[in-house]
């Protein structure tokens, strides 16, 4: 009897570890195809691609990271209410990258200028400018200028919102309105103008 006791608790001992060590020990992952070859992939893309595109690459998905960490409230309402041929994320992302480091690197660029100088700038810039923000004129140009003048302070934006009820629709142009808002309190007021169809002559997005 005392050899068959022996051998019960001797049993619920072993029992005992078993469970202990399914529980407390992690199981090795498995992987399926798709997840060993996506790290396969991170291991091999240098000897593939070479270390200065893997390095572009990730340069560029930072870049991008960086950028959806502004949040523009209410930009599901531009979702629902353009009609054009463009994808919405051509202006939003327009508004993104300017409110991240755009309008500081303006205001930076043209500190302290007077008009015949900031003339010039845009003259020189005109191309990047209406790249960056649409902006085709030197007079359009000295009004956005005027307004991030906000920038003399060091400021950060806390919030970047799409007014409600500020869309409409135009000929070639629909538009809106944002509003950033920052850690002083003061406010930076834009339209910005988003075209129905993607045009050869004229900017597709313009922000003023």
């Amino acid at each position: 009897m005392k050899k068959i006791n022996g051998f019960l608790i001797f049993g619920i001992v072993i029992t005992l570890g078993l469970l202990v060590y399914l529980l407390v020990v992690p199981k090795p992952q498995e992987l399926n195809y798709t997840q060993y070859a996506s790290e396969q992939w991170q291991n091999d893309k240098k000897d593939v691609l070479g270390e200065e595109e893997v390095a572009k690459q990730e340069e560029k998905e930072q870049k991008l990271k960086d950028l959806y960490q502004v949040k523009i409230e209410n930009e599901t309402e531009l979702y629902s209410q353009y009609t054009g041929e463009l994808v919405v994320t051509t202006a939003t992302n327009k508004i993104r990258e300017l409110v991240l480091t755009g309008f500081q690197k303006l205001y930076d660029a043209t500190k302290g200028m007077n008009q015949t100088q900031l003339n010039q700038y845009f003259e020189q810039n005109k191309k990047d400018i209406a790249m960056q923000t649409g902006l085709t004129t030197a007079d359009q140009f000295a009004s956005l200028i005027q307004k991030l003048q906000i920038y003399r302070d060091s400021i950060e934006y806390t919030k970047v919102e799409l007014e409600k009820d500020s869309y409409q629709n135009g000929d070639k142009y629909a538009n809106f309105k944002i509003k950033i808002t920052y850690n002083n309190d003061k406010t930076l007021e834009l339209t910005v103008y988003i075209s129905y169809k993607d045009f050869s002559d004229t900017p597709i997005v313009i922000i003023q």
